[in-house]
């Protein structure tokens, strides 16, 4: 499913960084949900709980903090021109993967 969403968003011409903003959101806000009792005092809406509920305790929060550094480092490099941006969402979800 995964792939077939990056593939339909790279169809209707989104940028690669943002789709790595959105990834990088949905991992924070994962970490943020699985590393509280109480996510709504962190200002998460339930719209977005509801959405990474499902994938609550299948990664560690250190992998996901090496996700979202990861993500950090390909944007940094896009934004620089170390990194070239036709690959870097597929270089991202391999180095996560």
């Amino acid at each position: 499913i995964g792939y077939n969403l990056l593939q339909q968003s790279k169809a209707i011409g989104e940028a690669n960084l943002t789709l790595l903003a959105v990834l990088y959101n949905n991992i924070k806000t994962l970490l943020q949900v699985q590393s509280s009792r109480d996510y709504k005092a962190l200002g998460i809406n339930f719209w977005q709980a509801k959405n990474v509920l499902p994938f609550k305790n299948n990664y560690s929060n250190g992998e996901l903090v090496n996700a979202m550094q990861i993500i950090r480092t390909v944007e940094k490099g896009i934004k620089t021109g170390t990194v070239p941006d036709e690959l870097s969402v597929e270089y991202v979800l391999v180095q996560i993967m």
